[in-house]
């Protein structure tokens, strides 16, 4: 779909370069890369774990896998020098591509009208789960209050941190100095608004936190974004948001193969432009009595832009329900409503994700609640890690061909 070129500031998206200066980690930080164990990839594969083993071998990718006994936080620190073997997401990568795995550009907004039904929650999980798998990912935190990023960098520098103290090969002098530049209370962070204003490069406005997931934060300078698209600053003439953020995905697919937007809760221009560019708009519900509401203005809001579009468009939305209990009568009754609702029943993800636990104490603990690298080898995957892979994988409609390496 083609748009116009109204604004000469609408130029601002189209310089981005062939090839990013993108910085990867320190190698010497390695053991924060995202993995997976022998015991996901098995599952994931179809395949037992032996044979996993002499599929790495066999790549001579064997090498590059590591150990480890369980995620480390403030209260709980662990010795990684025996435990399960773990396999980096660029290894993952490879062996999934000897196997016929096709990665393809993907773009995912997690958004609705409602606060504390889990945006954020999803899109970091998403984008972790992919970049575990292999996919080069970047997270864009688009809310101005910064949850997305806070998390994603207390959990890089508590386990950076970790790394320096457990392990002597980690007794680099770089670590203190990447660890306080990454610090988002020390130092100052560009955000979707200041590449937009033109204060800064693409580039700039990006952090590489491991080799397959990328960051851009966000601060209070993304609370702007409404008033830079209605064209209230220094008296510009009105933006046109879809443009620039379809000349902004356009060129992130060249670096991405997963571009996910962790949207704030509200349905400003900005917001509803980010589920026109995107392959499917992921809108997490939660069983209050007036969630309907919410959902209601979120979908209704997008289907107008949809339609003003020229040619009109339709908008991939999955509606997926968050923090489910059984037990409690209220949540079977309103998923029933759903269920019943002409308007949403097709766009139900098939996957429920119940409440858990274990996610908000991860999530205070700054533990990655997706490690399982600690679980006993008899124990079967938490519950809430099957319910994130189901949401994870219908929204890329995975790939499953499993080829043998020859």
């Amino acid at each position: 779909m083609k748009q116009e070129i109204k604004d000469v500031t609408d130029l601002l998206v189209l310089d981005l370069p062939e090839k990013m200066n993108l910085n990867q980690p320190f190698e010497t930080l390695r053991n924060y890369e995202l993995f997976l164990t022998l015991k996901e990839l098995s599952s994931l594969l179809g395949v037992t774990t032996a044979t996993i083993r002499r599929d790495l071998k066999k790549l001579n990718l064997w090498k590059k896998t590591f150990k480890r006994n369980g995620p480390a936080s403030p209260l709980k620190k662990v010795d990684h020098k025996t435990g399960k073997v773990c396999v980096p997401s660029g290894v993952v990568r490879e062996l999934f591509q000897r196997r016929g795995f096709k990665y393809k550009p993907r773009v995912i907004a997690a958004q609705i009208l409602k606060g504390g039904a889990g945006k954020t929650f999803f899109s970091l999980s998403l984008s972790r789960r992919y970049a575990q798998r292999g996919f080069k990912v970047l997270h864009i935190d688009m809310d101005h209050q910064s949850n997305s990023t806070k998390t994603i960098l207390d959990e890089a520098i508590n386990s950076w941190s970790e790394n320096k103290t457990l392990n002597n090969s980690y007794d680099d002098p770089r670590i203190e100095e990447i660890v306080e530049s990454l610090d988002p209370r020390k130092s100052q962070k560009f955000s979707l608004y200041d590449y937009f204003k033109g204060n800064c490069k693409l580039e700039d406005a990006i952090l590489p936190i491991t080799e397959h997931l990328h960051l851009m934060p966000s601060n209070i300078s993304n609370a702007n974004l409404s008033s830079f698209f209605s064209g209230n600053q220094n008296g510009k003439a009105k933006m046109n948001p879809i443009s620039y953020f379809e000349k902004l995905t356009e060129k992130l697919k060249k670096h991405y193969e997963i571009i996910i937007f962790d949207c704030p809760p509200d349905i400003n221009i900005q917001v509803i432009a980010t589920a026109i560019v995107s392959d499917v708009v992921l809108i997490p519900v939660i069983c209050e009595t007036y969630y309907l509401d919410g959902l209601d203005m979120s979908c209704e809001a997008i289907d107008d832009l949809a339609e003003k579009q020229d040619p009109p468009i339709s908008v991939n939305k999955k509606i997926v329900f968050n923090k489910y209990i059984d037990s409690n009568e209220l949540h079977p009754r309103k998923l029933g409503e759903l269920l019943n609702n002409p308007k949403y029943s097709n766009l139900l993800c098939r996957s429920i994700v119940r409440e858990h636990h274990q996610i908000p104490n991860s999530l205070d603990l700054k533990e990655d609640f997706f490690d399982i690298s600690g679980l006993k080898t008899s124990d079967d995957f938490p519950d809430y890690i099957k319910e994130l892979d189901g949401v994870a994988l219908e929204l890329i409609q995975d790939n499953k061909q499993v080829v043998n390496i020859q």
